[in-house]
């Protein structure tokens, strides 16, 4: 990029929108410009000559794809369900539940080795992935419930079904 002559003392530089210029460097000499996270989308830099700030150039950057690739998890399959339990107490139906029991989520570049089986948002247990559910106690009071897979190590990595 042709800016400034042999008689300005350098460049400098900015985002656009930023009113905060940073050394560039001398002219001829390369630059590494970084530290930009490529989540945020393209960038645009304007580039200045130190000794005539209106002698500048407007640089417009895409970003590079990411090179890392996010988890993707796919809830465990239902393996069992029981009829309702009145858990010996047939006069009292706030204490009914049924029990359900899933397989292992498939995951994609898990965070780690585990993941957290949630009802209705709290915790039930922690498993490996290669370790179904177990028994989870559903309340039977003809509410939806969630149950949700979640990486131990990454929340954000989650999938969840609901009945």
């Amino acid at each position: 990029m042709a800016l400034g002559d042999a008689s300005s003392t350098g460049w400098r530089w900015r985002l656009s929108g930023s009113s905060t210029h940073s050394f560039g460097g001398t002219y001829g000499t390369p630059v590494v410009l970084s530290g930009f996270d490529i989540s945020a989308g393209p960038i645009t830099i304007v580039v200045f000559d130190n000794a005539d700030y209106s002698c500048s150039r407007t640089l417009y950057i895409e970003p590079p794809a990411p090179c890392s690739v996010a988890c993707e998890m796919t809830p465990g399959v239902l393996v069992s369900q029981t009829d309702c339990d009145d858990n010996n107490s047939p006069n009292n139906s706030g204490d009914d539940f049924y029990t359900v029991s899933f397989g292992a989520p498939s995951v994609l570049n898990p965070a780690g080795s585990s993941y957290r089986i949630l009802l209705d948002g709290v915790l039930i247990r922690t498993r490996t992935y290669s370790t179904g559910s177990g028994a989870i106690m559903v309340p039977a009071d003809c509410q939806s419930h969630t149950v949700t897979w979640q990486d131990a190590n990454n929340p954000e990595c989650s999938v969840e079904t609901t009945d």
